[in-house]
Parts: C-alpha cells; sequence; structure tokens
C-alpha cells in the first residue's frame, strides 16, 4: 500500500506497544499510529484518529481486545481488527473469530502481525465493495419498483409463461390482482383476447426457441368482467439460470384506438361531405341558372312587336313561374345558411291553432287541386286552443314538408292531421308519392344529402327543404320524424312542446273596413318595387302616397296625419327606415307601420319592430299576403 496507513493500538504495556509498531513499518512505508489504554481514550480515537486498522491487546487491566472489537463493529464496522494476544488457546481464537475479528497474532510471533492487518485491510475492503454493490444494488431495484409501480403502463415479468411479478397498473387494466396472477395454475392466456391469441402464443413461441421479436404488438386483452381492451406490448428478454424471464410492458390504447377511428370518420365524412357540397354546389347552380335563362329568354320574346296576345300571356306565366322557382331556391340557401351559423332567434307569439291551420288548408287545398291531387285536412273542434311558439317558424316549417309532399305526389292525395297532445302540438304531414327507400331515410334530414339522390336530379328545386324543416323544428324544440315506404307515400310528423291555453267558445265580432277609404303610404328607394308595389295596390285603394328616403316619409306623414298604414322599405339611402319608423313614432303612435325588406334575418325583423314597426312582410312581396297583413290591422 503506497498511502499512509493508520493503526490504530490498543495495548497498556509500552514495550509490547513499541515492538508492534516496528513491525508494522517493516510492512508498510508509511505508517501512523495512536496507542491508548482505556476503553474512553479508544472510542474517542476511533472518532478523532480514524484509522484504517486496530491492532488490540486481548487482555488489559482496565480494558480487553473483545471490548474493543465490540466498540468498533458498532461505530466502524468496516474497520481492519486484529487480536494481539501474549497466549491464546484454541477456545479463546474461535471466540474472537465469532465476534467479528479478522485474525488473531500470539506475541511471540510477532512478525505475522505486518502480513497479518495488510491482510485484514485487504479483506475489509472487498467487504466493503461488496456492502456498497449490495446497497447500489437495493437502490437500483427500489428505483426499479418505483419506476415499474409508478408506470402508467401495465408491467409484468414472465418466467415459462407464468407471472412472477406485476405492477399496480396491470391490475387496473386487467383487473385481477397479484395474488392472482402469480398463482402457479393461473394461465396468462386467461388476458388475451380469443382472437389475439394466436399472434401471441406464436411470440412467446419463437421467445422460447431463442427468436426474439422486440417490436411492439397490438392485441385486445380481456378484463375479469369480460371487458375487451385494445393494448400495445412491448417485449424484452432476459436470460437467467432460472430460465428465459419476458417483461412485457402493456400501453391501454383503447382511448387512443377510438380517436384514431374518429378521426378516420370524421375525414370519411368529411370526404364525403365535401362531395355532398360539390354536388349540392352543381345543383344550386342549376336550380339558379336554369330559371334565370327562362326569364331572361321569354322576356326577350316579349319584346317581339308581332307577338298575338296569347303567347304573351303564356310567356308571363312561364316568367312568373320561374321567377318563384329562383326566389324559392334563393330563399333555402338564405334559411340554410341562417341555420348553419345559428343565425336565427326564438320568437314567441300567441297563435289561434284553427285559423293557422285553416290558412294552410285554403292554400295547400287550390294546389293540390290544380294538380289534379285529393287534399285532406283534419280541421276538427280539437283544435280550440291557443298555443305559444313562433310563428313564422312553424308556418315555414309546415310549408316546407306540405311542399315537399306536393312536389313527390304525382297521383292519389295529401293531407295534415293536426291535434294537441298536452303540452305537445302534433302535426302529421301525409301523402301517397313515390315515398323513401328504407337504406335513404336516416339521411333524408342531412345537410347537402338530398343534392345527390335520383330525387334531386329528377325533381326540381334544391332538396333542402327537410333540412331546413328539421333545423327549424330542433330550434324551437322539437323534431320530425319520418315512416316511409318506396312507391307507397311518406308520413312525416312534427312533434312541437309549446304552452298551449284553451279557446272560449264566444265569437267576437269583426269589424270589416272598406278599402277605398283607408290611405296608404309606400316607402321605397327602389324605383322598380314602388311601382310593383303601387300596381298591385292600386286596385284595392284609392289613395296611394310614395316617399323614395326616410325624411320624404317623414314630412308626408306630418302633412297628412290620417295616413291607415305606411309599408317601410327599411334600406334606403340618406334616411333608413328604422329611423324613419322611430321619427314618425314620436309624432304619431296610432298609424300602422309594416316594414319591409329583403334582409329577413331575425336581427332586422327584431330591430324594426323594437323601434315602432307593428310588423314586417319580405320582398318579393305578393297581392295575396301584403292584403292580409293590411287587413290584419284595419280589421
Amino acid at each position: 500500500m503506497n498511502e499512509k496507513v493508520k493503526i490504530l493500538i490498543a495495548e497498556d504495556l509500552d514495550s509490547d506497544a513499541e515492538l508492534a509498531i516496528r513491525e508494522l513499518k517493516k510492512e508498510f512505508n508509511d505508517i501512523s499510529t495512536q496507542v491508548v489504554d482505556t476503553e474512553d481514550e479508544f472510542k474517542v480515537a476511533l472518532d478523532k484518529f480514524e484509522p484504517d486498522a486496530v491492532v488490540s491487546d486481548y487482555r488489559m487491566p482496565s480494558f480487553n481486545g473483545l471490548k474493543a472489537l465490540e466498540i468498533t463493529k458498532e461505530l466502524k464496522p468496516f474497520l481492519a481488527f486484529v487480536i494481539l494476544t501474549g497466549s491464546m488457546n484454541e477456545d479463546t481464537a474461535v471466540e474472537c473469530m465469532k465476534a467479528g475479528a479478522d485474525d488473531y497474532v500470539i506475541k511471540e510471533h510477532i512478525r505475522r502481525l505486518g502480513p497479518s492487518v495488510k491482510g485484514a485491510l485487504r479483506q475489509k475492503q472487498i467487504e466493503k465493495e461488496h456492502f456498497r454493490s449490495q446497497e447500489n444494488l437495493k437502490e437500483s431495484e427500489a428505483r426499479y419498483r418505483s419506476l415499474i409501480e409508478n408506470s402508467n403502463d401495465g408491467i409484468l415479468l414472465m418466467l415459462d409463461s407464468k407471472i412472477i411479478m406485476a405492477n399496480k397498473m396491470l391490475e387496473e387494466l386487467f383487473e385481477y390482482s397479484l395474488e392472482e396472477v402469480i398463482q402457479p395454475d393461473f394461465d396468462i392466456m386467461t388476458l388475451i383476447e380469443p382472437a389475439s391469441l394466436p399472434s401471441i402464443k406464436q411470440r412467446l413461441e419463437k421467445a422460447q426457441m431463442g427468436i426474439y421479436e422486440n417490436s411492439k404488438q397490438e392485441f385486445q386483452g380481456l378484463t375479469k368482467s369480460g371487458k375487451i381492451i385494445d393494448l400495445e406490448s412491448s417485449l424484452s428478454y432476459i436470460n437467467t439460470k432460472e430460465g428465459l424471464i419476458t417483461q412485457s410492458i402493456i400501453r391501454d390504447i383503447t382511448e387512443r384506438n377510438a380517436d384514431k377511428r374518429a378521426l378516420i370518420k370524421a375525414k370519411e365524412k368529411a370526404e364525403e361531405s365535401d362531395k355532398l357540397k360539390s354536388a349540392f354546389l352543381l345543383n344550386i347552380s342549376h336550380e339558379v341558372r336554369t330559371p334565370l335563362n327562362g326569364i331572361l329568354g321569354f322576356v326577350n320574346l316579349l319584346t317581339s312587336a308581332d307577338m298575338d296576345e296569347s303567347k304573351k300571356l303564356l310567356y308571363a306565366e312561364k316568367i312568373k313561374n320561374s321567377s318563384y322557382r329562383l326566389m324559392n331556391t334563393i330563399t333555402d340557401i338564405i334559411e340554410l345558411s341562417r341555420i348553419e351559423t345559428d343565425q336565427l332567434q326564438y320568437k314567441e307569439s300567441k297563435i289561434d291553432l284553427e285559423e293557422f291551420i285553416d290558412e294552410l288548408h285554403k292554400e295547400f287545398e287550390d294546389e293540390a287541386e290544380q294538380k289534379g291531387l285529393k287534399w285532406n285536412a283534419n280541421i276538427s273542434e280539437q283544435l280550440n286552443y291557443y298555443i305559444f311558439t313562433d310563428r313564422e317558424k312553424l308556418n315555414q316549417i309546415l310549408y316546407y314538408l306540405l311542399n315537399n309532399a306536393l312536389k313527390y305526389t304525382n297521383k292519389g292525395e295529401i293531407g295534415m292531421e293536426c291535434n294537441v297532445n298536452g303540452n305537445n302540438l302534433e302535426v302529421q304531414v301525409k301523402d301517397t308519392g313515390i315515398g323513401i327507400p328504407a337504406d335513404r331515410q336516416s339521411a333524408v334530414f342531412d345537410r347537402f344529402v338530398q343534392a345527390d339522390t335520383s330525387m334531386s336530379r329528377d325533381y326540381e328545386g334544391t332538396g333542402l327543404g327537410l333540412t331546413i324543416s328539421q333545423g327549424l323544428a330542433e330550434l324551437l324544440g322539437g323534431d320530425i320524424t319520418l315512416k316511409s315506404e318506396k312507391g307507397q307515400g311518406s308520413i312525416f310528423k312534427l312533434v312541437l312542446p309549446c304552452k298551449t291555453e284553451a279557446k272560449t267558445n264566444v265569437k267576437q265580432e269583426i269589424e270589416t273596413h272598406n278599402l277605398d277609404d283607408v290611405k296608404i303610404l309606400i316607402v321605397d328607394d327602389e324605383e322598380t318595387s314602388l311601382m310593383y308595389l303601387e300596381v298591385l295596390l292600386s286596385d284595392s285603394f284609392n289613395e296611394i302616397l310614395v316617399a323614395k328616403n326616410g325624411f320624404e316619409a317623414i314630412e308626408l306623414c306630418k302633412g297628412n296625419p290620417d295616413i291607415d298604414i305606411i309599408l317601410m322599405d327599411l334600406k334606403m339611402p340618406q334616411m333608413d327606415g328604422y329611423t324613419a319608423t322611430q321619427e314618425i313614432r314620436s309624432f304619431n303612435r296610432d298609424v300602422v307601420i309594416i316594414a319591409q325588406s329583403a334582409h329577413a334575418f331575425d336581427e332586422n325583423i327584431k330591430k324594426a319592430l323594437d323601434l315602432g314597426c307593428n310588423d314586417y312582410i319580405t320582398k318579393p312581396v305578393s297581392h295575396k299576403r301584403v292584403l292580409q297583413k293590411i287587413e290584419k290591422f284595419l280589421n
């Protein structure tokens, strides 16, 4: 040893201590010693001197070697310790070695002391390193176990296909306790879903043959309760004297796979949606260009000088029909966009159910007869209710359903049944038309789906009526269901929750007005719209005033306080209809103001009503509709 060696000597005789030091110096080139002869001195020296080895006399007056050995083992367990004695029998020697001495030397053989201490030092170094290795191993094992136990993955160790260790996450995954899975008779294949067994068995058999596959493998597991879970396993192998140990790290990928499947489904749906939207746009293009072509074409023909009256009437009818078709297309697109962008608002009103259904009955009875169909409507005393819901949206829903029935029924009948069931309004629209195949019924309410069916190719229209109807029904808290059979017709049922109020049987006398005495003011900046409304109303009203902006309307109202009705356009230059209405209401609270606008959005309508309009009507304005609005307020 080249480093300085510190040796503590417990000896009561100075001569013996000097002899021991002399022998030790023969063995060690660089040595430092300290001699003590009491227990207290020994303890202090162990702490302060910090020796590498202890040489202790077996017997001293106030102290002895076995006590020194005991103290050393307690305080410095890896110190080399050699007993030095004048004489020693075999029993004493055994006693010392059992107590933990590394060696003993008889004083008459003092020359052995140096080699004995050197050997003891070497032995203690080996013991210290072994102890450190064991401690490091224990620490490593503790860290490994901690990592395993706290892992988010299930981990197990197998020996000859038997589980010898498993962590908590594995217990949670498969719902088996550790005590259950480490039983000798527990079959690990119990954890595998039958469909995945062949691939797992093949992999384990290859490992037993020395063919190791370390790549990840996906399979399905089976829990104790019978639940199937998606798993991913990563295997590693350790050859030991006991046999081949397989470590398996198992991760639950059920949620990941569900997300993956959802992503694939979403991708497929998006691709399908793109196709349907493309088909929808093509259909919309057709539905816009076709009537527009008819309008422009027949307008050009009407300008011919040598055309008889019968042809002019025919062409005018064609222009009217094409215009209505174009208007319906634009209306459908606007309504769908409002539903898609959540721009619709709920406006509750009190509705006389009997009158409401009767209005629909009168309108569609005429249209059914024109097509040669029988009209069947249930108008009974059961409708003697007021209902509270959004009148406009309910009207739209039923218009779409009834128009749909008319459109796809070429013979037979169409009909409508209505009743109040508790707090639900139930309306059925029936037809004997072409019907809807069973495999298409789940899709008829979906956005854009109608655009790619044979019906939308064989029949004019956007094919969005049912989509819009269902969207409006959902806004009102209701639902539309379908029963249909191909070639046998369809039944669409609207169920709408709403407050109801029974009507009394008292009939109110309605005072009717002579329209000739009614004075009307039309306010519109568009020359064409102004002219149209003047012509439209001239047969019914004798006195019609016109204004082209809000300023003119206010001046006319101030100069003519006897104006009964104002048809107020909302969008105008200089002063819009909103501002004009507000100004008029500041000096005239009685005049009826009906807003008219092409912007039939809820926020526009609400704003107009809030600022003083009594009602609204959307452009294009029909003669029948505007007269209904006017008569409603005059009566």
